[in-house]
């Protein structure tokens, strides 16, 4: 078991699906670590299908997921761009199976609905979090505002970055971009001009 676990994810880190299928289907009982590595090696290749189709068969197997798994099922559902996929095991995770989400799947879920365009619910997963909001939350709230054109937001976001980071100069560059798109050139200066003085 272990060394067809340990090939598993060798093969699946290595992109080599069809030999880690091959080693993973020979197994007599997979653990969460082998399921998890051949989830994640479909996710990383974007084959999503069969990354959360392995990931139902998982739990009909019988065997509990873990954190880390979960968050290869949200990753793989973020860049398929499946909202409804993502917040459904998002809620699994701690509903069917007791596990508290960290940060990282706060955060995978707030990039998810950014990129669809549902900023309200982004808002309300960001001030929900028992976390503190990370940098890289405020920026991915911050592109999300740029894709989607909303200058009000962004700022806000903008705001709360600096004040987690006053020398990060992403969160400077993206709020110049968010004001540089909504046409608003002047105020686009003005940050721009803050990046100088930091």
């Amino acid at each position: 078991m272990f060394i067809g676990s340990a090939l598993v994810d060798m093969y699946s880190k290595c992109g080599a699906l069809v030999k880690a299928d091959e080693v993973f289907n020979q197994l007599p009982s997979p653990d969460a670590l082998t399921w998890t590595a051949l989830i994640t090696g479909y996710a990383q290749q974007a084959e999503i299908d069969i990354a959360l189709s392995y990931f139902d068969r998982m739990r009909k197997a019988g065997v509990k997921p873990d954190q880390i798994t979960f968050l290869s099922v949200l990753t793989a559902c973020n860049h398929a761009g499946l909202v409804d996929k993502g917040e459904q095991y998002y809620e699994v995770m701690w509903k069917d199976y007791g596990l508290s989400p960290s940060i990282k799947h706060h955060s995978c879920l707030v990039d998810l609905l950014g990129r669809a365009g549902q900023l309200d619910r982004l808002m309300t997963i960001m001030n929900k979090t028992p976390f503190q909001p990370t940098m890289v939350m405020w920026l991915n709230v911050m592109t999300a505002c740029r894709k989607w054109g909303d200058v009000h937001l962004g700022r806000q976001a903008f705001e709360q970055a600096i004040r987690l980071d006053s020398t990060e100069s992403a969160a400077y560059v993206c709020m110049a971009n968010i004001y540089a798109d909504a046409g608003m050139y002047e105020n686009a200066k003005e940050i721009e001009g803050m990046i100088m003085t930091e």
